[in-house]
């Protein structure tokens, strides 16, 4: 079982962004990372935050910024998903990823996040005139 702390959630009112700091094992960093750096970037595209990763102590310590308490507080909820192993869509992640090295945006990829379960592409659905 992991252990996982939220040590600080704040406002810095001199710079204007919202900060959360989370304390995981060493051995979870890989899980935030990811392969190649895809799942911290992918975060930091989804949720608009930017993502830092202190392996100087014997706990690592994840610092989530975000320009707004709503991009800060998706931030954290992905990655204590990722941390916790509840996390599902690393594909839409990479996608999104590759989309945005690709055209400079990642627009064309429609994705929803539910807080526990993940990252999973909106449907599109045709409604019929009868």
């Amino acid at each position: 079982m992991s252990t996982l702390a939220v040590l600080h959630m704040a406002h810095d009112e001199t710079q204007a962004h919202h900060f959360t700091q989370i304390a995981c094992a060493q051995s979870h960093v890989g899980r935030i990372i990811g392969r190649h750096g895809i799942t911290v970037r992918g975060i930091q595209l989804y949720a608009k935050v930017t993502i830092g990763i202190d392996q100087s102590r014997d706990s690592a310590e994840v610092v989530i910024v975000g320009s707004s308490l709503a991009d800060m507080a998706l931030g954290t909820s992905i990655v204590l998903d990722v941390l916790l192993g509840n996390f599902k869509g690393f594909a839409l992640l990479r996608e999104m990823v590759d989309a945005q090295r690709e055209t400079g945006e990642i627009s064309g990829i429609r994705v929803f996040y539910r807080p526990g379960l993940g990252l999973f592409p909106v449907r599109q659905t045709c409604v019929h005139a009868r």
